[in-house]
This record gives structure tokens, sequence and C-alpha cells, in this order.
């Protein structure tokens, strides 16, 4: 199943900064952030910009996936925590089971709240 030789996903600054205001430290650590409790925490902003057909466009974020976290999770029987936010300030949390989630690497977040 898990393949020690797999890239673990690297966290962004947003991903830390909300984790932090959560209340987790330390998260990048293990394979996901809370292995004590299985949870993951995973984060986007509400609304970002894109380039679509060459012009510079407004559209909701998404929540990233990695195929070997998920798998982890789901072994674990654990939890992604999703946490939808504006700069910073959060707007959405949603605790879900990872096995209740159809494995995509990336979510429009609105599709799950």
């Amino acid at each position: 199943m898990i393949n020690q030789n797999d890239r673990l996903p690297k966290p962004s600054l947003n991903g830390l900064m909300i984790e932090r205001k959560l209340g987790f430290e330390n998260t990048n650590k293990e394979l996901i952030d809370d292995i004590k409790n299985k949870i993951e925490i995973k984060s986007c902003e509400e609304w970002t910009k894109d380039f679509k057909n060459g012009e510079l466009i407004r559209r909701r974020g998404r929540f990233k996936f990695f195929k070997i976290q998920h798998e982890f999770l789901t072994y674990l029987d654990g939890y992604y925590l999703l946490v939808v936010h504006n700069t910073g300030e959060i707007k959405f949390q949603k605790m879900i089971k990872a096995r209740d989630l159809e494995f995509k690497i990336s979510i429009n977040w609105k599709r799950l709240f």
C-alpha cells in the first residue's frame, strides 16, 4: 500500500498558517497532520485568481489531495478537516471521513460543503 519511496507532499504556507491558527503545531513531520487523532488538515482560499484563455478570472478555491495521504488516512479510518479561508480568516470548516471521499487530486471546495 504505502511505499517508503513515495514522495510526501510539502505543506503550503497558507496551509501551515491555517494549521497553526487551529492549534496544530509541528504538523509536517508525519504523513498526516495529527497522527494521534488520525486527522489531515486541508485548506483552500474561498476565492482565488486564475488565468483562463489568457484572461484573469476569479474562481473558487480547490482542495488538493495526495494519493499516499488518502490511502494512509483511509487505512487508519481517519478524517479530513477541511478549512476554507479568506486571506487567513477562517470562513467554513468541516470534518469528513477519508473513506467517504472519492479520491481526486483537486476538488472545488463548494462540492464538499
